[in-house]
């Protein structure tokens, strides 16, 4: 079964997104606090990161992406942004040297995140027959 590991501190939008990625068979694990959740990823080795740039604005990103980048064992997990354009302006003037692989910019149907997160899950697959 695939793995999401979502960090968001909206509990809503976790519940929201949890119930409809299990609907497609996908886990889904969520925490609130970038820094509580990097021992759970080193745990679980999701095969997504999903993670909102206003919980990463207010909650010291900066400590969570640095620690996430130096550990071998998850560095190389594919992560998706998401969060409003303006958010994603605030970020990219703070963390001028984090990029990210993929963002979703919010307002987002569901349809549209799990499309996203197909389209990764379905190249992990193929990186990992290779």
């Amino acid at each position: 079964m695939k793995k999401i590991f979502l960090i968001d501190q909206e509990k809503f939008r976790c519940s929201l997104i949890e119930m409809s990625l299990k609907n497609e068979g996908i886990s889904t694990f969520a925490l609130q606090n970038p820094k509580e959740s990097l021992n759970f990823i080193e745990d679980i080795l999701p095969d997504i990161i999903l993670v909102d740039l206003s919980t990463l604005l207010s909650s010291n990103g900066q400590f969570f992406l640095n620690e996430l980048k130096l550990n071998n064992k998850i560095s190389n997990i594919p992560m998706i942004a998401m969060g409003m354009a303006k958010d994603a302006n605030e970020f990219n003037l703070l963390y001028k040297n984090i990029q990210f692989e993929h963002f979703i910019e919010r307002p987002f149907s569901i349809a549209q995140l799990k499309n996203q997160i197909k389209g990764i899950l379905k190249n992990v697959s193929l990186n990992k027959k290779v």
